[in-house]
């Protein structure tokens, strides 16, 4: 594969040369209990996982930011944690990679958890505590006015809607009119059940089923390039976004720009072993092309690359910058 002399750029340097990120979303903590099986219990067939190991790790929204700073970018965090011990564990993590909290709001709502139970190296079981209701309206005013504050310092917010009630239409609504009167861009990784909140952002980045859910249906949906291209450029239409990114997994990724059409990049990972996080680090990898000014097909590249290593591992992990050196420098 030839990487375009831009891209190439970038990493010529220790740390790239960027404008700064904020990323609002859903933040969560992922929990991972690890362990061997070797029996069934006696008190109903289930695998009995002997646990020899716990850790944490940032998620959702936090997961994007944490990949982007391991990318060497500046990035504030907008949301909401719990005033719980999850919530604790989510701002020393953050701080772990230097990511501030102070535009983070804590409340009496619960900290989203997800609860994984690995099992020789692969998930048995996921536990997830987490509430879903819109924020309030008093929480919606303090995140607003902690965004705007912010908006002349960065050149993209990046939204990461897990449907769990932090992005909200109000929200939306009012930051995408103050986005484009600053010329911030907005990227939304979305989520179907918000689907209208997002008209008129700079750029979409759907997987494959969930550009399917905003769209077509999934029995009239076979999966072909052409498919894709028509499924892109459809959701491009209907909210009025300037682009649509989709990941297809295997199939790699399908980009359609309102004023350059279609592409596509074939995957780049080279082993799978857990998708766990995936979306967040193809998120952070477009976000690193865009702050260091390169259009959208190189900045797909560097998702491509990003995610590529990131389903490598097992588990919710960041990618760092100097990992992606390495990918282009191989290439």
């Amino acid at each position: 594969m030839n990487i375009p002399e831009s891209v190439k750029k970038i990493f010529e340097m220790p740390a790239p040369a960027c404008k700064k990120a904020l990323v609002l979303g859903d933040l969560m903590v992922d929990q991972y209990l690890w362990g061997e099986v070797d029996r069934i219990s006696p008190e109903a067939p289930v695998p009995v996982v002997d646990v020899s190991r716990e850790s944490l790790t940032a998620g959702g929204a936090a997961n994007v930011a944490c990949n982007l700073k391991a990318m060497g970018l500046e990035v504030f965090v907008a949301g909401i944690a719990g005033r719980d011990a999850p919530g604790q564990a989510l701002i020393l993590k953050l701080a772990e990679y230097g990511i501030s909290s102070n535009h983070i709001i804590m409340t009496d709502r619960p900290t989203t958890l997800k609860l994984r139970i690995m099992a020789r190296g692969q998930q048995a079981l996921r536990v997830d505590r987490e509430q879903r209701d819109e924020i309030d309206g008093e929480i919606e005013g303090q995140m607003l006015q902690n965004i705007t504050v912010l908006l002349d310092e960065i050149a993209v917010l990046v939204v990461s809607d897990y449907a769990k009630g932090v992005v909200t239409p109000y929200l939306m609504e009012k930051l995408t009119a103050l986005c484009k009167k600053r010329g911030v861009a907005i990227f939304v990784d979305p989520k179907p059940l918000n689907k209208k909140y997002y008209q008129g952002v700079t750029l979409l980045t759907p997987n494959e089923k969930e550009a399917v859910a905003m769209t077509v249906g999934h029995e009239a949906y076979k999966g072909s390039d052409n498919e894709a291209k028509a499924l892109c450029r459809q959701l491009q239409q209907d909210l009025n976004v300037d682009a649509v990114l989709m990941t297809r997994g295997p199939k790699g990724m399908a980009l359609w720009q309102r004023a350059k059409g279609f592409c596509m990049a074939p995957t780049m990972a080279q082993e799978v072993f857990d998708v766990t996080g995936a979306g967040d680090t193809a998120l952070a990898g477009i976000t690193l092309g865009w702050c260091c000014g390169l259009g959208l097909e190189e900045c797909m590249l560097l998702a491509n690359m990003a995610a590529g290593i990131a389903v490598g591992r097992i588990g919710t992990s960041a990618v760092t910058f100097d990992e992606i050196r390495r990918r282009v420098m191989d290439l």
